[in-house]
């Protein structure tokens, strides 16, 4: 009986940990590299950067996509907000310019790609952000809202 148990006490640990392991790793993974992210989903409730959820979305006409990726070594963590706004392109990039002046952040250069696209660049002089871009591009009645967040190594 006792040899039952302990093989029972070393077998049940040596097969629950490495899979305890094995999703803990894909948890990471998930949270630190993640793509296409719905605002209503566990993933962006959980992991999500405080600031990507405090974002207001203008006038939305489609669902926001969140995306973020931390730190790897090699480049600064990033992340990005993409949706569409029944706002018009000059009434979005009023809003944001304002708030982003309220947090430390100037625009740096204005770029006008086509007729339909629209860019800000923006420096921050705050401790979170180097650089942030919004682009814009009208459509019929819905414009694409692309918001790039660069965070400070």
């Amino acid at each position: 009986m006792r040899r039952k148990t302990a093989f029972r006490l070393l077998i049940i640990p040596a097969l629950v940990f490495p899979i305890v392991g094995i999703f803990f790793m894909l948890w990471a993974w998930s949270s630190f590299d993640a793509s296409d992210v719905r605002g209503d989903s566990i993933k962006f409730s959980f992991l999500a950067p405080d600031y990507l959820k405090s974002v207001k979305i203008i006038e939305k006409c489609s669902e926001p996509l969140f995306r973020w990726k931390g730190r790897d070594g090699e480049g600064s963590p990033f992340s990005s907000i993409r949706y569409g706004s029944f706002a018009s392109p000059n009434q979005l990039a009023k809003y944001y310019t304002l708030e982003l002046k309220k947090n430390g952040c100037k625009v740096a250069k204005l770029h006008t790609i086509s007729h339909n696209d629209r860019a800000i660049d923006f420096i921050c002089t705050n401790n979170q952000f180097h650089e942030i871009q919004i682009q814009f591009h009208e459509k019929n009645d819905c414009a694409d809202v692309a918001i790039f967040f660069t965070e400070k190594d």
